[in-house]
């Protein structure tokens, strides 16, 4: 297993055909691809680029959902997806080695973002005059498509001599060429200054906006359809350059005829640094819709894992047909029967007096809670709501709480982290861990194999996955292309972070409720930057909606929980329950070191190697 497995799912890096034939067009989607004007804020691997993907030209006329035509015919615009390119800011960066004044450098940055997006426009223009008689098509005659191309290529201040479509892509590819070189030159030069950089690079001075518009109005005056929409899909667009940030941001709330927006964003990015309020209040003319792509809770995770499931299964012909729980059986959860498999209610009713007593016999706060609230161990009665919010963390913290671990605990640990429910939260519904997790299950079944698929099987894919990821946030850059920079290990937070919740669940005195979420309050600059780059990774999971357009502007006061990918990793269960202070969490760690107590609650034996 290496860390690259989560990577491997990369929508950036499927061929189109690959991407359309496993796309589950959710919820999220449709928010994300109505005729407006949308923001798209999640972390890394959310589907945040397959869904701007799934709405460029090429890929809304490949659509193979079962409602595919009546679908397409509901995009009323063109989408041009302008994928992230290291020019935006860091080559151009590393181009003049930190040399070029601030202003100059935004105009260099800002040269190559607008030949980015003119490239992708040409390339949508391009396939769209092109296509046959199919979604998106444009029927202009030869002669007024050469003038187009003329007119066009004078707006961008480009150089053809073919008046093609084609032309336009190569003369910006030469364009961009140019801007490499250009920064190089302009970096060697004493004394720069702005004039200097729009004398070397005269198309600097191009808006992109205006030029693309302007672009679009010429092909669709030639179409005759000058009402057309065009929507340009910006991908992880934080690491653009601030400027750029705030002018696209900005054009959200303002009223473009011929252009719409949709932009991908990190939760915690340099765009949510400053406030975009001046920009003026959003109006029913000029609004936009932001959609947040993570589950805060399990039943929407669930819910959208349960679609991705059904739309996969089928390349694995053998469980074709098959449901979730069937292929994978039911999560164990303390109160329940753990296979799923319909036992009787007497049978359930053991296993929970069973935990019961066994967790009384080894735990004394355990015996005077239940002797406090009048509870008998042997016969729990399960009509009581008591009983069953607590039955959960018993049988948690009896499994996990003593020196040895029993071949009945290891049993029952198995099920905690396998089973449907379990496999769907512990993915967060994130696309990317979801598919990684489930190809690595069945890749290790034969076909005559019985159903539910074999616990231990689940578990290893699982366990590899979480310790990937982990392994992964240890290595974590604490200087984020994004812009964050910090001098805090976002491993060593997480830990932190983990081990309280372990320790208070299995080593504290029992209580009804365990603190399971934190809010965030009083911190250090350097863990919330910390805590912004776990956000950006999926680590942590906010519980609280944004505060700012496109993300969070503080984390002050705000809830979150760790990732449930990080569960196994840190023993803990999959849920969220009351918050307790980030504050108390890291002081508690500070006074652990201090009297010489491990700060980390999750003793080597109780690693999941232990268990086999």
């Amino acid at each position: 297993m290496t860390i690259s497995f989560l990577e491997a799912f990369n929508a950036k890096d499927l061929r189109l055909n690959e991407m359309v034939g496993s796309f589950v067009p959710s919820d999220e989607f449709w928010e994300i691809a109505g005729n407006w004007n949308a923001l798209v804020v999640g972390p890394r691997g959310s589907g945040k680029t397959t869904y701007l993907r799934m709405l460029s030209l090429d890929a809304v006329r490949s659509w193979r959902h079962e409602r595919a035509d009546s679908l397409r015919s509901a995009v009323g615009y063109t989408g041009i997806y302008v994928p992230a390119d290291i020019t935006w800011g860091a080559m151009v960066e590393s181009l003049g080695g930190g040399r070029l004044s601030e202003e100059c450098f935004e105009a260099v940055t800002t040269a190559a973002f607008c030949t980015n997006v003119l490239q992708s426009a040409a390339a949508t223009m391009s396939c769209a005059v092109s296509g046959e008689d199919c979604h998106g098509s444009i029927s202009i005659p030869g002669p007024i498509l050469e003038s187009v191309v003329v007119e066009i290529a004078k707006a961008w201040k480009l150089d053809v001599e073919i008046a093609s479509m084609g032309s336009l892509e190569t003369a910006l590819a030469f364009r961009m060429l140019d801007i490499h070189s250009g920064a190089l030159e302009l970096a060697a030069k004493p004394g720069l200054t702005l004039s200097d950089v729009y004398a070397r690079l005269p198309y600097a001075t191009l808006p992109f906006d205006v030029a693309l518009t302007v672009g679009l109005s010429i092909i669709d005056r030639a179409a005759k359809r000058i009402d057309h929409k065009w929507a340009l899909l910006l991908d992880e667009f934080e690491i653009a350059h601030p400027s750029l940030q705030r002018r696209v941001l900005g054009s959200l709330r303002s009223a473009n005829r011929k252009l719409l927006y949709k932009v991908a964003l990190a939760p915690c990015g340099p765009h949510t640094s400053e406030s975009l309020d001046t920009l003026g209040p959003p109006s029913h003319k000029n609004d936009y819709k932001q959609t947040n792509l993570w589950h805060s809770e399990k039943v929407s995770a669930l819910r959208f894992c349960d679609q991705l499931f059904h739309s996969r299964v089928g390349h694995h012909k053998p469980l074709a047909g098959k449901t979730p729980t069937q292929v994978f059986g039911r999560t164990w959860e303390g109160d329940s029967d753990e296979q799923g498999n319909g036992a009787r209610a007497s049978d359930r009713l053991d296993k929970l007096s069973q935990d019961f007593l066994e967790l009384r016999s080894k735990d004394q706060s355990f015996a005077r809670f239940l002797d406090e609230k009048h509870l008998d161990a042997a016969s729990p009665d399960t009509s009581l709501s008591l009983v069953r919010k607590i039955a959960p963390l018993v049988a948690f913290r009896n499994a996990f709480r003593g020196a040895v671990l029993s071949r009945k605990s290891r049993k029952k640990l198995l099920s905690v982290y396998t089973g449907w429910e379990a496999l769907a939260s512990i993915s967060e519904g994130n696309p990317r861990w979801f598919i990684g997790m489930v190809n690595m299950i069945i890749s290790r079944t034969r076909e005559t194999d019985p159903l539910p698929i074999d616990r231990s099987v689940q578990h290893h894919a699982i366990e590899q996955t979480s310790e990937a990821f982990s392994a992964m946030l240890q290595t974590a850059a604490t200087e984020q292309a994004m812009g964050i920079t910090t001098t805090k290990s976002v491993y060593e937070l997480l830990s932190t972070i983990g081990s309280y919740f372990n320790r208070r669940l299995v080593e504290d005195d029992f209580i009804e409720e365990i603190p399971l979420s934190f809010e965030v309050s009083h911190i250090d600059g350097e863990i919330e930057k910390a805590l912004r780059i776990a956000i950006n990774l999926g680590a942590v999971v906010s519980l609280s909606d944004p505060d700012e357009m496109g993300g969070f502007r503080t984390l002050e006061g705000k809830r979150f929980r760790l990732a449930y990918l990080l569960a196994p990793e840190f023993r803990l269960p999959l849920r969220s329950t009351k918050s307790v202070s980030l504050s108390t969490i890291l002081s508690d760690a500070t006074a652990s070191r201090r009297s010489g107590r491990r700060a980390d609650a999750i003793d080597a034996r109780h690693r999941q190697g232990a268990l086999f």
